[in-house]
């Protein structure tokens, strides 16, 4: 019985001491070409959403085409937003 407890005990402690080797690395504030490629790229998805919003609006785009343009960009800068937020990023905007 105690030779249970003790290999529950030692399975249990090495799983907590390798979890951080495979956590995929996030961004650091000592890493800023990453961020600053993540902030250009939240830029130009948010430029890309905003013309596409005022091309629906001025009727050049269909309602279908708006559609199937905008899930895939709003999709995408979230993710980019939640990559800068998980890095404790700072807006370097210029």
């Amino acid at each position: 019985m105690d030779v249970v407890a003790l290999t529950v005990v030692l399975i249990g402690l090495a799983a907590f001491v390798a979890a951080p080797l495979y956590r995929p690395r996030l961004p650091s504030a000592g890493d800023p070409g990453r961020t600053a490629s993540l902030v250009a790229r939240r830029d130009a998805l948010l430029r890309a959403l905003r013309d596409l919003e005022a091309d629906r609006r001025s009727g050049l785009v269909d309602p279908e085409v708006y559609e199937a343009q905008r899930t895939p960009l709003e999709s995408e800068a979230a993710s980019v937003l939640r990559a800068l937020e998980m890095g404790e990023a700072t807006d370097v905007r210029s």
